[in-house]
């Protein structure tokens, strides 16, 4: 078995009440078959809780007012922990905002930028480094893998590598970076889609000496990019009440037209180039975690292209509603906790919502072969 996990994975620490985003409000959370019966069966301090906090009917804990979990004090921690310890948690308790990604043989595991603190790390962070750990041991889901292609996964594999050191090469402007792994995906998903899996050997060789491939990426900084796609985010679920404000104030920005859009952009492009970290970085340090994410996904549904387009949307779309809701009107106080806010919210509403990602992830192929 072959894991691999994000460098800060391992040191990565819940902040609980100090959470400007608790993942206990706003979402229901499922509770494993395993420990629903544990809590059946449970005898301490927390039997009282676990019944009247915990619907057995649907598996679920009980939302109070404003959407909050049952067991979630008013200091922002966990009844169930303060009384019992961390053991008593369900799977999705203990394990969010871990992540896992499975493929024959290989787990890649992963902190979501839908947690604050992960959000701050990333956008915070140096560059994208990743651990990967062999062992000999058999993988345990081995039986479940029978139809997995491991030649197109191998292709992802590699095409995934020289996409990581195209984006991470900063001797190239940062929306160049993002053209060129568009232009990469597009060669790839025309392989695919010719059933010439064969010809990403080529593909893969040809791009790893990207630097004679530098194009611009000029149109990925327009108001022409935001204003084609931003209805692409605007059609899926809203999950949060409060997020309605964030697309909102995203939509009257875009009404203010082109002129408006570019000469604020500009004042914003410098106000963050006077903060650290370097924009640029922000930009590499998202798009990496997307990718990271997403990309390796494409030996499921084949949908390459789809999913980088979709990171580089998502890098930018937090970008510019950064932009929109927290530049604009103040922009002396504006800082770099912003940025975070907006990150993790936006990631909260595309990925906690496995319609509302599908639904993006099946724009962007239906904008193939165009971006």
């Amino acid at each position: 078995m072959i894991t691999v996990k994000q460098s800060f994975y391992d040191t990565f620490e819940c902040i609980a009440g100090d959470c400007p985003g608790t993942c206990c409000q706003g979402w229901e959370i499922e509770i494993d078959e395993d420990t629903l019966q544990k809590y059946k069966d449970y005898e301490g301090p927390c039997k009282e809780l676990l019944e009247t906090g915990v619907d057995y009917n649907t598996r679920l804990f009980k939302l109070l007012g404003n959407e909050r979990c049952f067991m979630l004090r008013d200091d922002g921690l966990c009844k169930l922990v303060k009384e019992h310890g961390e053991p008593i948690l369900c799977d999705t308790c203990h394990m969010f905002p871990r992540h896992c990604e499975e493929y024959e043989g290989i787990r890649e595991w992963s902190v979501t930028l839908s947690c604050p603190e992960v959000a701050r790390i990333i956008i915070n962070g140096g560059p994208a480094e990743y651990i990967v750990e062999e062992d000999d041991l058999p993988d345990p889901l081995e039986d479940e893998f029978e139809d997995f292609d491991v030649l197109l996964f191998t292709k992802l594999e590699d095409s995934r590598e020289v996409i990581y050191k195209i984006v991470q090469d900063k001797s190239i402007n940062i929306f160049d970076r993002m053209d060129m792994i568009l232009k990469f995906s597009l060669d790839l998903q025309g392989a695919l889609d010719d059933d010439e899996t064969f010809k990403m050997d080529d593909l893969i060789e040809e791009w790893s000496d990207y630097k004679n491939k530098i194009s611009s990426g000029d149109y990925l900084r327009t108001f022409e990019y935001v204003n084609k796609h931003f209805n692409a985010m605007t059609d899926v679920e809203q999950l949060k009440a409060d997020w309605i404000e964030v697309v909102e104030s995203m939509q009257k920005l875009i009404d203010g037209g082109e002129n408006y859009f570019d000469d604020k952009l500009k004042e914003f492009n410098d106000k963050m180039d006077s903060l650290p970290p370097v924009h640029d970085d922000i930009f590499e340090n998202i798009l990496m975690s997307y990718l990271y994410t997403f990309y390796l996904g494409a030996v499921y549904d084949d949908m390459i292209f789809a999913k980088v387009a979709m990171s580089v949307y998502f890098t930018i779309m937090i970008d510019r509603l950064t932009f929109a809701n927290k530049f604009i009107g103040r922009e002396e106080d504006f800082n770099i906790k912003d940025y975070e806010d907006i990150a993790y919210r936006f990631t909260r509403e595309l990925e906690h919502s496995d319609n509302n990602l599908n639904q993006i992830e099946d724009y962007w192929d239906d904008c193939y072969p165009h971006y």
